[in-house]
Formats: C-alpha cells, structure tokens, sequence
C-alpha cells in the first residue's frame, strides 16, 4: 500500500477586536515539490540534515504566481489560455517563489493522529500595500527562518538549509463552467491592522 502524503494552505484574518475570523480562504491543496519531498524522505531515514534537524521554520508569501522556469503565470490584466504545453499551476521543480515579499517564523506547530499543523504570523508593517491593500498570488514553506535558497538545492546541496518544501498560488478561472484562461485572482489582505494567518496542514495516509 503507497503512502500518501497532502498538503494544504490555509490564509485568513483575525479582528483583533472581536477576535473574529474573516477572509478566510479554508484549507486549498498545494504542491509539495522535489526539493520538499526529498528532504522529507532523507529526514524520516536519517539520511541527511537538511537544516540539521530543525524541520519546517517559515512561511513566506509572494506577489507572483510564475514558475521558477521564467513560466508567467495570471497576473494584473494578464489572463493565460489553458492549453496543454502551457503555464496550469505550480510544477515539481519549484524550488523558491517567483517573487518574495514577506517571511514569518513558525509560531506554533501540533499534531494530531496523521496531521500536522503548521502556524505563522504576519503583522500589516511586514508589506507595503499600495492603496491600502496588498495582493498576495503565492505562498510557500521553507527550512530557513529568514533567507530563501539562491539556486536549486537539488544541483546546489550548499542550499539545502533554505530549500523550500512546498508552494501554492493563488489564481482563477475566467468561466469555472467553461473555462478558457486562469485569470489573476489574489488574496487581498487590506491595511486595516489585523494578523494576517497561515496555515500549512500535512497529512499522512
């Protein structure tokens, strides 16, 4: 029996007031990509270290929804045409986000039977919003607190630390019935003083 392993993202705010939670997107699958799937095997068999033992330590978000490859992927007024040899979400060989704007350390983790939660942070002086909002296409998880890799960690092992594990963009469809293009659809977190929070779910089984 293959054992599977799932990722998923969550982003919403808290009121700091009321406490309440809003613009809650809900757990959304991502890709768990090579350089993450290899140091999650290492790991487990004690093959090697990546960042010496230290696991998981950041979330990072991104204005761009690219492939590492140089891909463009939907963005403001740039719609992209399904088609097969085409830009269709993030690949395997991701190793970094296309475009970085913030990085949190992991404020919290737990398990429960086969699930781990993951928990970061992100307060509104860590963007720069531009008409009081800012646009977030991308999010990722990494080994390192504060520093992404500068190339592969699969062709560089020097970056192994930073390497990232896993990736989601942020995106839509033009016709969810009957769909031509992605289209640029970001998560838009306002400058209103709220937490902005993350979290990564991963399942074995």
């Amino acid at each position: 029996m293959a054992l599977k392993m799932t990722g998923e993202m969550r982003l919403y705010c808290i009121d700091k007031k009321t406490g309440k939670i809003y613009n809650d997107t809900g757990f959304l699958k991502n890709k768990i990509v090579e350089t993450g799937k290899e140091f999650i095997l290492d790991e487990i068999t004690n093959n090697s270290k990546w960042n010496s033992g230290l696991g998981i330590q950041s979330i990072a978000l991104g204005d761009s929804t690219d492939l590492i490859d140089t891909k463009q992927g939907p963005a403001a007024g740039i719609d992209i045409l399904i088609e097969d040899d085409g830009w269709n979400d993030v690949v395997d060989d991701d190793w970094r986000l296309a475009s970085e704007i913030a990085r949190s350390a992991i404020v919290s983790v737990s398990r429960v039977d086969q699930t781990m939660t993951i928990v970061a942070a992100f307060t509104d002086s860590q963007f720069t919003f531009v008409a009081g909002v800012v646009k977030i296409r991308e999010a990722g998880v990494f080994l390192h607190e504060t520093t992404a890799p500068v190339s592969n960690p699969q062709s560089n092992p020097s970056q192994k630390p930073y390497a990232m594990v896993a990736r989601k963009c942020y995106w839509g469809y033009d016709d969810p019935l009957d769909p031509q293009y992605y289209v640029d659809r970001p998560y838009y977190k306002l400058e209103d003083g709220n937490t902005l929070m993350y979290e990564y779910r991963l399942t074995l089984g």
